[in-house]
């Protein structure tokens, strides 16, 4: 990956971070409008804003978190360590 590549990828993904969430392997554009501010506790003002998830985007992270997690075998591993 070249100087460019890597700047390209870091710019698409702190673009996407501000807006989109990470879903099934795909940036999928929040259901809600709503946002979250993030206020800076020394001059209170909002530094930044981030989507909220609506209950339709939790689920559907959770859906395929519970696929991702029953769907390899690592998922029925113990968890202790020989």
């Amino acid at each position: 990956m070249t100087a460019t590549d890597q700047f390209d990828f870091e710019h698409e993904l702190s673009e996407n971070l501000r807006t989109r969430f990470y879903i099934n392997g795909q940036w999928a554009q929040p259901k809600s409008a709503q946002e979250l501010e993030l206020v800076s506790p020394m001059s209170e003002e909002v530094i930044f804003r981030l989507p909220s998830a609506s209950n339709e985007d939790v689920d559907a992270a959770v859906k395929t978190a519970r696929r991702a997690f029953d769907g390899v075998p690592w998922a029925a591993t113990s968890r202790t360590f020989s």
